[in-house]
């Protein structure tokens, strides 16, 4: 993603320990910096109402992930799981589909707990951002070629 693409109050997420935290561009990177200056949506200074505000590389960040009702995920779908404690949206794997829209997801990160029931509204289907496209696409979504500068 261009630089010039994140704007003032742009939704974002920031990839960190391999989870996703939401926020939004209170700065946009300069020209000459790699650096956006966010505000996250979840994260809190210690013992402050405050939201915590930091300078990120623009590297770690991507738009956010369009809200998209999944109906149901199947066995072996790799999701996203909002774990509340984080404060991020972390990669899990569905290892059994309960009743009452709820599932079993696997976690690969040693930093959760093994496996977790989780409702269908706290899943999204996981994706990539991939040079301008989100992979595995959205409904509907048309791919975007990106051409190497030379």
């Amino acid at each position: 993603m261009s630089h010039s693409v994140f704007k003032h109050g742009d939704p974002v997420e920031v990839i960190k320990n391999n989870c996703y935290y939401p926020a939004s561009v209170i700065r946009p990177p300069s020209k000459n910096k790699n650096l956006v200056f966010l505000e996250y949506r979840t994260l809190f200074l210690p013992s402050h109402p405050k939201r915590l505000r930091q300078y990120v590389n623009v590297a770690n960040v991507r738009p956010d992930l369009p809200l998209h009702l999944n109906p149901s995920f199947k066995l072996g779908d790799a999701v996203d799981t909002f774990c509340q404690h984080h404060g991020a949206w972390c990669p899990a794997t569905v290892v059994d589909v309960l009743q009452n829209s709820t599932y079993l997801v696997a976690f690969p990160s040693p930093d959760h707990a093994d496996s977790a029931v989780v409702h269908r509204s706290a899943l999204r289907l996981h994706r990539s951002w991939l040079r301008g496209n989100w992979v595995p696409p959205l409904p509907g979504q048309v791919r975007v070629a990106i051409q190497p500068f030379f």
